[in-house]
């Protein structure tokens, strides 16, 4: 989770600087936004991945925690992205693509690096 969250930010960074030097100040504030709802998503992941390691062998409690963390980060992107864009008002194409960029870095990751770690369920 470590190397996602680098490399989200480094792509965020990326863009932002190609905001900044494309359309100023305000595209590279909204790109920066955007990056970080993707990032706060990250976070929800990682928060309730570890939920579902102590949760063990419980398959409810897994499912539970599946759909639950499926519901939150839904939920708090589409609160941050609301909050950016109605609240801030920051400029929506950069706000997205920020977020778009962001949200790339995780696919990336998953296409090109393997999973080291194994998930076994404690007993």
């Amino acid at each position: 989770m470590f190397r996602l969250l680098v490399l989200q930010l480094l792509l965020t960074v990326m863009l932002a600087l190609a905001a900044l030097a494309w359309h100023g100040v305000p595209a590279l504030r909204a790109v920066l936004f955007g990056g970080a709802v993707a990032m706060a998503g990250t976070l929800v992941i990682l928060w309730y991945g570890r939920r579902a390691e102590s949760a063990g062998a419980n398959l409810a409690r897994n499912a539970s925690l599946i759909y639950g963390s499926a519901i939150v980060r839904f939920a708090t992107t589409l609160a941050l992205l609301a909050v950016g864009i109605a609240a801030l008002r920051l400029q929506p194409l950069w706000l997205l693509l920020g977020f778009s960029a962001s949200l790339l870095a995780q696919t990336v990751l998953t296409a090109l690096v393997p999973e080291t770690r194994k998930w076994r369920a404690k007993n």
